[in-house]
């Protein structure tokens, strides 16, 4: 699973953004894509209610964390809603390891993300792609192509930390956990939601976009009409944790 710019694009229900009039003959002012969404940046509205938030993150996974910290410093206000407790030691294992390619390795650089992983971080230095009992076989070097590495190798549940500890630090991005987003109705401007915290404790939230990270397997996702193509490769994995003599190649 590799975090590049691609991963980026969670299931989003939000209400068209309305074109606002301006004088003739005035300029059309630049927006980023979020803005475009979302309307009118943070500054030119009046101060928001505790209860209100610019964007609403349902999901705090690897994309829902990375879209958050990309957020933090855009002037949006974000906040990011997951099921699982902050407590790190309190979350199931994750023993995946995750092949992340050159672009995702500059996103999460730019993130502080990668840095943070140190010697956790494994270099990709050759790939070979071979299956047994069939026919043709690829090998690459990066060596051989003037590259130091194609990417990284990651344990999963390392970058996940990572990116909570990242998340944690900025103070114009909200995490809620153990929480989860449910009742979402869209508006023709906004997003309404309630935030369940468990024991009966449920608090409203309104956002100007949501975004549903939460998942494959998400509730939200099917709630708002959205379907997913699935594709079976009729194939089993085993996970498990090694630790090879020499370094990962």
């Amino acid at each position: 699973m590799a975090i590049a710019r691609a991963r980026f694009l969670a299931s989003i229900a939000t209400a068209p953004y309305a074109q606002r009039p301006r004088p003739p003959g005035a300029p059309i002012p630049e927006r980023s894509v979020i803005s475009k969404y979302c309307g009118p940046l943070p500054e030119q509205v009046s101060k928001m209610r505790a209860n209100e938030c610019d964007i609403l993150i349902a999901g705090g996974g690897l994309v829902g964390l990375s879209l958050g910290l990309a957020l933090s410093g855009s002037g949006l206000r974000v906040r990011l809603v997951d099921q699982a407790p902050l407590d790190t030691g309190q979350q199931p294992a994750d023993e995946r390891h995750l092949a992340l390619n050159e672009v995702s390795c500059r996103i999460l650089t730019h993130l502080g993300v990668l840095p943070a992983l140190g010697a956790a971080a494994a270099p990709i230095r050759a790939i070979h792609v071979s299956s047994a009992g069939e026919f043709g076989v690829t090998h690459w070097s990066a060596a051989e192509n003037g590259r130091e590495r194609f990417g990284v190798v990651v344990p999963a549940r390392r970058l996940l930390q990572e990116l909570r500890q990242a998340v944690l630090t900025r103070s114009d991005v909200e995490l809620v956990a153990p929480a989860s987003v449910q009742d979402v109705l869209a508006s023709t401007d906004h997003v309404s939601a309630q935030i369940a915290a468990g024991a009966g404790d449920q608090s409203a939230v309104s956002a100007r976009l949501l975004v549903i990270a939460d998942g494959a397997e998400s509730a939200l996702r099917t709630a708002a009409g959205i379907g997913a193509e699935r594709h079976d490769y009729q194939r089993s994995a085993i996970c498990c944790a090694l630790t090879p003599e020499r370094d990962h190649q």
